[in-house]
């Protein structure tokens, strides 16, 4: 199953990364251990994130969201560059875009993987205003939407459990066969959790 909004054949130096897939009701994610940027590192406690592309943006963590205003949104709101917009059950940033092109990349470490969204890949433009890819809720997980899926190819496999990214490598880096085998400890550890307490 194929989602995405970038045909293989344009990705000119690719990398790809893969993640065991833990299926649940409706859903599919994989471990997701930390999003960082230059100035701040977000260790995600619950080292899962799920996969949902009938959502528009990734939805993170109202947590990740306070930081992110105070090492890295601060002086775009302080200047008035940049807006808080509240709606329903999620809160989301919007921007100058003429004032963004120095906005830090972010990065999103899978555990076997690592992929990076520049600038351009994290706001959606309307006119001259952006729209921040990535929104807060009151929960503790991570749901990647389709903004996330859009910038790159990637495969859901069905019968290996996996999900693949291909990405340019400048974008991508991925990890050793002992750093994965350390993450499928994790999800099995994971697993085994959400079991116990659906018992």
């Amino acid at each position: 199953l194929f989602f995405g909004g970038i045909p293989i054949k344009h990705i000119q130096n690719k990398e790809k990364g893969s993640c065991t897939i833990s299926q649940g009701y409706m859903t599919w994610g994989c471990s997701l251990l930390q999003v960082s940027t230059d100035k701040y590192i977000y260790d995600n406690k619950e080292g899962y994130a799920y996969f949902d592309s009938n959502i528009k943006r990734i939805i993170a963590p109202n947590e990740f969201m306070k930081e992110m205003e105070t090492k890295v949104f601060n002086k775009y709101l302080k200047e008035g560059i940049c807006e808080y917009l509240e709606g329903g059950f999620t809160k989301s940033i919007e921007c100058e875009c003429d004032s963004m092109k120095n906005f830090p990349s972010i990065t999103f470490n899978f555990g076997t993987f690592e992929i990076t969204l520049n600038q351009t890949q994290l706001f959606s433009s309307i006119f001259r205003l952006c729209f921040f890819n990535i929104e807060g809720h009151n929960e503790s997980n991570w749901v990647i939407g389709n903004s996330f899926f859009s910038q790159f190819y990637s495969l859901f496999d069905y019968e290996d459990n996996t999900i693949t990214f291909y990405a340019d490598k400048t974008q991508m880096k991925s990890f050793s066969q002992k750093s994965s085998n350390i993450m499928l400890k994790h999800i099995m550890i994971y697993n085994s959790i959400i079991l116990l307490v659906s018992i």
